[in-house]
């Protein structure tokens, strides 16, 4: 358990994380861990999902459920509340199976939605790509013919092979009582007893060491193009370079990085562009992902300048100019990740999971400064790889990635 009091506003926000998180999805069952995480709310003993979503209307409280666990916000004064509601609903779901019904059509109907969105689309094939032979290839919520194929015993079996309280992080953020607050837990979650928890093991995975092409043919006026392979895990020592590595070449705000100055502002060829290896990193290495949304005409010249950009930031020292822009975005900015109680909330959940230590946040700053232009150019090189990228492109092309059509105006 992970407490943070917070005075100024009568607010709480409550995390719990689990552990049987998508990665732990069988192949045939891709998106299970998303939909047990959504079925958590539509009942649990002695509750069902009108009673939880009553409960949290009448307060003006949220409650929202994933494959990573359960997060809820209110008043302190509700407390109780909440963590009567969060620890049913993590402990005893019920899996009502007209519940079931009614997520799984949701979940078909938001899946076939998504195939019809070019971003989605090509986003998913990057990762296909990436982590084949990795949980990761598929995403977090399945595919049709994977979450058609789930069942009420697959939710009720997921669930007890995978959550337990000894697994369970929770994070409290707010105006609350420090000595009252073990307490008022202890009531709410006493119920639960631990079990052990059976998680298989992730398949190991590497970068790949040549390049792939996957081209997706749909009838937009607008390519979609990733690039990337790859990344790091959130553990590796050179996040912080590699962070001011992103801000550099894809990542500043106000179209300052060079992806978005040079591809954007002084060529025109793109409606938007960005890059970086360090947003997706976690317990699992993240992706690098270069992404830019442009015309059919410019297919050919974004691919070039986009590589182009990659591999200057591997051979050529940013400028200390570049590099100062960068610290000062960065740790000028990092203060305002957490302004809200939800914010705070997550911060300590990942602080634990990633073994940021106490000082974190007094220490990114200096993090961030130690960081010099040749540190960016050391990490550039070591994780960035040109010759290898997995490539996806989706709009009026054919399976070379050749356009299939005359460029719509």
């Amino acid at each position: 358990m992970l407490v943070l009091p917070r005075q100024g506003l009568p607010v709480v926000a409550l995390q719990a994380t689990v552990q049987g998180d998508r990665r732990f999805d069988p192949e045939d069952r891709a998106g299970l861990a998303e939909f047990t995480g959504k079925m958590l709310q539509e009942g649990c003993e002695g509750k069902s999902s009108y009673d939880i979503a009553s409960a949290i209307e009448a307060v003006g409280g949220t409650l929202e459920s994933d494959d990573e666990g359960i997060t809820a916000q209110g008043l302190s004064r509700d407390l109780p509340l909440l963590l009567d509601i969060v620890s049913g609903c993590l402990s005893t779901p019920t899996f009502p199976a007209d519940r079931v019904a009614h997520i799984k059509a949701k979940t078909m109907a938001e899946i076939e939605s998504d195939e019809d969105d070019p971003a989605t689309v090509g986003s998913r094939a990057f990762h296909e790509l990436v982590y084949e032979g990795h949980p990761y290839h598929h995403p977090s919520v399945g595919y049709k013919r994977t979450v058609q194929a789930i069942t009420r015993d697959d939710l009720v079996a997921h669930h007890g092979r995978t959550y337990s309280p000894t697994g369970t992080l929770l994070a409290i953020v707010g105006e609350v009582d420090p000595l009252a607050i073990r307490s008022q837990v202890e009531k709410a979650f006493g119920r639960w007893k631990p079990r052990e928890v059976s998680l298989a093991k992730v398949p190991a995975i590497e970068r790949q060491a040549g390049p792939k092409l996957r081209a997706i043919f749909m009838d937009k006026e607008q390519l979609n193009i990733y690039l990337g392979h790859l990344g790091v895990r959130r553990s590796n020592p050179d996040y912080y370079s590699l962070q001011v590595m992103d801000n550099i070449l894809g990542t500043s705000p106000g179209f300052a990085d060079r992806m978005s100055r040079i591809l954007r502002d002084e060529m025109g060829l793109a409606y938007h562009v960005r890059a970086n290896i360090t947003g997706t990193s976690g317990l699992e290495p993240g992706a690098f992902t270069a992404y830019i949304g442009t015309s059919p005409r410019n297919r050919r010249t974004s691919v070039e300048e986009m590589t182009r950009l990659i591999r200057e930031i591997c051979e050529v020292p940013v400028s200390p100019a570049e590099l100062k822009d960068a610290k000062d975005y960065l740790t000028g900015s990092f203060v305002f990740k957490f302004e809200t109680a939800s914010q705070l909330a997550s911060f300590l959940v990942d602080a634990e999971r990633y073994q940021l230590g106490d000082d974190y946040l007094a220490r990114y700053p200096e993090l961030i400064n130690e960081v010099s232009v040749a540190d960016v150019t050391r990490v550039a090189r070591q994780y960035l790889a040109p010759g290898a990228f997995s490539t996806v492109i989706v709009g009026p092309v054919d399976e070379k990635g050749e356009l299939k059509a005359p460029a719509k105006k």
